[in-house]
């Protein structure tokens, strides 16, 4: 039975009314995510009820198979091969995973830190935390949208023609993406309205306010464009441009999230994920010219 003591910012689960959550850690799967995470999640993760420590344990996991099994194993392979679907099939369930869990993760952060925190509502603890829930949840329905719509992209290829629920379907997941979008850069706003610490990266307003919104515009674009190309006002005619654009955009995403949670110094972090992304676009180019020459019959222009 979970007891719950001195609710605050600080306050910590307890099993059985003494003994903290910390005694999962020394159990076997709690391994892998003491090397993955930092401390201070850690710290966090004790406060919250056991059965999210097995939510964490399939975030962690389906993280490292998307991004360092899955998708290299996806990119290498022949395009169109039977290890390329079969891949790329683990890579979107994995991405599906990890952001479902992720979701859960941040609803159990902001029940913690809103409903049991102590204190006044503009304590910078509070602040600080709803920016960090809000900013991997925005980039978790970012990449969630890109893999998906990548993933459609093929699919209907394949397929060969799209029909009604295609249509309903896509349009349906870009404006979900759009109201998103909109939420997200409102409620950032917000809160960064209330307080200011420019030595924090969540709680600059230049910095955060800028990267929300671009994401934001971008999340927008993204939703408008596959609309647009959904109602045959726009055409596409190498669609595998496409689903590789999107793919590889989600996997930026998701490196990114993980320098987010592993970087303690933040200002490291947009530096190395500028870094990630010159390097993704210098590979997108090569690919682009690559398969343009390529001879595979699957790679229809």
């Amino acid at each position: 039975m979970l007891v719950r003591k001195n609710w605050g910012v600080r306050g910590r689960f307890l099993i059985s009314g003494s003994r903290p959550v910390d005694s999962f850690f020394k159990k076997a799967p709690s391994i892998i995510i003491k090397i993955y995470l930092p401390l201070d999640f850690v710290t966090m993760l004790g406060r919250m009820p056991i059965e999210y420590h097995i939510v964490v344990f399939i975030h962690i996991l389906a993280g490292i198979i998307g991004a360092f099994l899955a998708f290299p194993v996806a990119i290498g392979a022949k395009k169109g091969s039977f290890i390329h679907v079969t891949a790329g099939k683990i890579f979107v369930i994995s991405f599906i995973a990890i952001c479902i869990t992720g979701y859960i993760l941040d609803y159990e952060n902001i029940k913690n830190f809103y409903f049991l925190a102590e204190g006044s509502t503009l304590d910078k603890n509070i602040y600080l935390h709803k920016n960090f829930i809000l900013f991997t949840a925005m980039i978790n329905t970012f990449a969630l949208y890109l893999v998906l719509s990548g993933w459609r992209i093929a699919h209907q290829h394949y397929k060969g023609s799209t029909d009604l629920f295609d249509k309903i379907f896509n349009i349906s997941l870009a404006t979900v993406l759009i109201i998103a979008s909109c939420i997200f850069f409102l409620v950032g706003i917000e809160s960064l309205s209330y307080i200011e610490e420019k030595d924090h990266f969540y709680l600059n307003k230049k910095i955060f306010a800028t990267i929300l919104a671009f994401l934001a515009v971008g999340g927008i674009a993204e939703a408008a464009l596959d609309i647009a190309k959904t109602l045959g006002f726009l055409h596409i005619k190498r669609w595998w441009i496409e689903h590789m654009r999107k793919m590889l955009l989600a996997q930026l995403g998701l490196l990114s999230a993980f320098l987010l949670r592993c970087v303690p110094n933040k200002k490291y972090f947009l530096i190395l994920t500028l870094i990630l992304a010159f390097i993704f676009l210098l590979f997108f180019v090569f690919m682009v010219f690559r398969m343009s020459h390529s001879e595979n019959k699957k790679l229809t222009h």
